[in-house]
């Protein structure tokens, strides 16, 4: 099975997110020092995902750009 960009995403957030709870419940001392690494993650995480979405939007607009390109100079 072939796990797709998004399904990544979503198994790192979990673990990030699963992560952070056990964190903060069993080694509370040590939760605030922590805490900027989980955000840092997320945030990177949120960044990737942004990313990734623009490239798929702007693949997309290339590709359309190509097609009337070529149906303008065919017709």
């Amino acid at each position: 099975m072939k796990l797709k960009v998004i399904q990544i995403f979503l198994l790192v957030y979990i673990v990030v997110m699963l992560a952070k709870f056990s964190v903060k419940q069993f080694l509370s001392s040590n939760y605030i020092s922590l805490k900027p690494v989980f955000d840092g993650i997320l945030v990177g995480l949120v960044i990737i995902c942004l990313l990734y979405y623009a490239r798929i939007y702007i693949t997309a607009w290339i590709r359309v750009k190509k097609e009337e390109k070529q149906k303008s100079t065919g017709a």
